[in-house]
């Protein structure tokens, strides 16, 4: 198990390197079969603030701080209605629920529907309250901002700066929510700290990649990983229900 985590953190932050996302999305559909949510989902929000942070140097020029900080103040107020149903709720609810969402909105969009936003400003606030929820129960809060960033069309360079910074953000404030939930252990340390060196090869292998990848073939890697993240969540939920 210790060495299919290591080989799925590395494939996940890979991607996350060309993309600057797809490693909780990746990370939690492979690892979810063998550790609890309790356990998983703060380890991999540490592995991404990690992993966005040596990510974040060289994207700093491309991050436009109007666009996060609307996130960010949604996000501050949605994160501890989300530890708290990490807390209480069955993880198989949370998981399908959120797949559905996923799986809808990536087919919609690899369809080619778009309807931009003309006033972003309120849409963001609700959008990073919508996304502060779901990174607290489940470490996939990047995933209504990655689908709002293709509906409006963000350009290569704008979408990982300004995604990557988010996740640094959203992922130390889940960090102090799940210290208020008792959900920072000693095994939860150990397994980031083993799975530290997978992470920083993968994402240092990724970045080194991501000027071969245009941008058409970086929408449809995008959505790919979407409707394989959707698919799974949803598979793993229904099948933990049916056992």
């Amino acid at each position: 198990m210790i060495l299919f985590a290591g080989i799925s953190v590395f494939l996940a932050s890979l991607i996350k390197g060309i993309t600057a996302f797809g490693f909780n999305l990746i990370a939690v559909s492979a690892l979810i079969f063998f550790l609890s949510p309790k356990l998983l989902v703060p380890v991999i929000t540490l592995l991404s603030v990690t992993s966005s942070l040596y990510m974040l140097f060289g994207l700093m020029k491309y991050v436009e701080i109007r666009r996060i900080l609307p996130l960010l103040i949604g996000a501050v107020v949605g994160i501890p209605f989300g530890v708290f149903w990490l807390v209480i709720l069955k993880a198989e609810i949370l998981k399908i629920l959120i797949g559905l969402v996923i799986t809808v909105f990536a087919l919609l969009f690899a369809s080619g529907y778009r309807k931009e936003i003309k006033n972003e400003m309120p849409a963001f606030l609700l959008l990073g309250l919508v996304s502060g929820i779901i990174a607290g129960s489940t470490s996939l809060g990047g995933v209504p901002v990655i689908l709002f960033f293709i509906n409006q069309d963000c350009d290569k360079s704008t979408f990982r700066a300004n995604l990557t910074l988010y996740y640094i953000l959203l992922g130390v404030f889940s960090f102090f929510g799940y210290l208020q939930g008792n959900l920072i252990t000693g095994e939860v340390m150990k397994y980031f700290l083993f799975l530290l060196i997978p992470m920083t090869l993968g994402i240092v292998g990724g970045m080194k990649l991501v000027h071969r990848v245009d941008e058409k073939l970086f929408r449809q890697i995008a959505l790919l990983i979407l409707i394989v993240s959707g698919v799974t969540s949803i598979y793993t939920g229904v099948r933990a229900i049916l056992q």
